[in-house]
């Protein structure tokens, strides 16, 4: 090899170094980075991924509140129920879940649909039968897609069972507690390996318990009586002094227990199809003629605008009269003859209601309609009353277009027939403005809440009307009530008792 062939040599050598010494340096210094990236910039997010592959989050169910009556009586409580779950990425498909199937009696496609991502011991509601709770109480289910707040701590979670109706939905934040959490280690299979050390165990608050105003006796008699007679209808009981409702129940009526698991299709089926409504609240929802219970009203009414007077001797009943072309009835065919208010209330004569109408005329009748309470809601503390319907010149305008009605619409409305509809729920809040002196609380259910950390918060009765009429036309209306069941004439004298007035 020449001088100038070994000079050459040298230098490539050379170069080949300083190249594989810069190429070695590139290197390291992306390993170098990479592990800066991974191992110091970006150590939580890494961490947290990898404990996410062995690390479960499980959450810790709180325990439901628990319902009871005014006298401490239970009405709705928990038992525990083994949730079966899956964590869809570790099933099997081929094996787990056609076992599952076979050993549930459940479709293989709403497995799936169903497939969960842990599993608990969990607790179902229960409630005390034959007291009709469905009504008030109502009944929890599994959150709907709509209800899932997965960002806030109060939050629904999927899969999780909440209030869907009465005093379960509308006091299901105190009801259902806080959610806690547990941390389990798992191995790369899905098997449990035990807690996991690194984390402390968040535990569950649970949810308070609820005291009613429900008298649960009460309640069940009224329940037993009713369905002796198998009569559709709705019972209000309410105490006039401060609005606790001692008993409210709808008939027929529906267990609430149906509701604590799936409700096979053919019993929902059969609940739907049912002619009597089952589903429907009808001291809330249910919207009726108030009929002659509405006659005091309109005695009220006729009193406070100076239509009549407690002396006032309208035209006598014969058993009906004539109005315009139409002939309207009294109930009585034999007629009452020349009556007063007194005497009219007595004997709920429809003639005198009728004329009363008259005198009052239409927009006097539904403005003190509205200020008795009638066609608004009541604000009792569940969801789901309606206000009723109270006929106005304008709500005629609307139904029949303008000059399309007739005046003697009134005589209809003033014994509580035609268009007037209310729910048995205001006339019972009617009824206790009446006999507390026309001072009138708001309905309600809850009476006292206890908490998970001994502290007790205890409603206070709210009053939310004030009827529409003087004391000295109060107290005649009150004297008129009495003589229903203790005047000699009375259409409720059969219930007079030697025990009180």
């Amino acid at each position: 090899m020449s001088h100038l062939e070994m000079q050459r040599y040298y230098i490539d050598r050379e170069s080949r170094g300083k190249i594989g010494g810069i190429v070695v340096a590139i290197v390291m210094a992306i390993i170098i980075a990479a592990l800066l990236y991974h191992q110091v910039i970006f150590y939580k997010t890494f961490l947290k991924q990898s404990e996410s592959n062995r690390i479960r989050i499980r959450p810790i169910i709180p325990k439901r509140g628990v319902i009871y009556d005014r006298n401490l009586q239970m009405m709705a409580d928990n038992r525990l129920s083994f949730t079966v779950s899956l964590v869809p990425c570790e099933v099997v498909k081929s094996v787990t879940i056609p076992r599952l199937s076979q050993l549930l009696g459940i479709d293989t496609i709403e497995i799936k649909q169903r497939a969960a991502v842990t599993y608990s011991v969990e607790s179902v509601r229960r409630y005390v039968e034959g007291i009709s709770s469905e009504t008030f109480i109502g009944y929890i289910g599994e959150v709907s897609p709509e209800e899932v707040d997965v960002e806030s701590p109060m939050g629904y979670r999927p899969g999780r069972l909440i209030g869907k109706k009465g005093i379960e939905k509308a006091y299901d934040e105190e009801l259902r507690g806080l959610e806690g959490t547990d941390y389990i280690e798992v191995s790369a299979q899905g098997v449990i390996v035990g807690p996991y050390e690194m984390k402390d165990k968040v535990p569950a608050i649970p949810g308070s318990d609820l005291v009613l105003t429900i008298d649960a006796n009460l309640q069940q008699f009224i329940v037993k009586y009713f369905d002796s007679l198998q009569y559709c209808g709705a019972v209000v009981a309410i105490d006039p002094n401060n609005g606790e409702i001692l008993a409210l129940a709808s008939f027929p009526g529906l267990d609430p227990n149906i509701f604590s698991g799936i409700i096979p299709a053919n019993l929902w089926q059969t609940i739907v199809d049912d002619s009597n409504h089952p589903l429907l609240n009808r001291p809330l929802t249910g919207l009726y003629p108030p009929g002659s219970t509405a006659k005091l009203f309109t005695a009220g009414a006729a009193l406070e605008r100076g239509a009549i007077t407690e002396g006032t001797l309208l035209r006598p009943c014969f058993g009906g009269m004539q109005f315009g072309n139409r002939f309207f009835k009294c109930w009585d065919p034999r007629g009452h003859g020349r009556l007063d208010v007194y005497h009219a209330v007595e004997q709920s004569c429809d003639v005198f209601f009728y004329q009363t109408g008259q005198l009052l005329g239409l927009d006097d009748w539904s403005q003190l309609a509205i200020k008795s309470g009638f066609g608004k809601k009541t604000g009792i503390d569940i969801a789901g009353e309606l206000a009723g319907i109270i006929p106005s010149a304008s709500y005629y305008d609307k139904v029949y277009g303008k000059r399309g009605w007739s005046k003697l619409l009134i005589v209809n409305l003033a014994i509580g027939q035609g268009e007037f509809t209310i729910t048995p729920l205001q006339l019972a809040q009617f009824y206790c403005g009446l006999a507390n002196g026309g001072k009138i609380f708001r309905p309600h259910l809850l009476r006292e809440i206890r908490r998970a950390d001994g502290s007790m918060e205890k409603m206070r009765p709210q009053i939310v009307l004030q009827l529409p009429f003087s004391k000295a036309n109060m107290t005649i209306l009150q004297r008129a009530l009495e003589m229903v069941v203790q005047g000699d004439r009375g259409t409720a004298q059969g219930i007079r008792n030697k025990n009180y007035s």
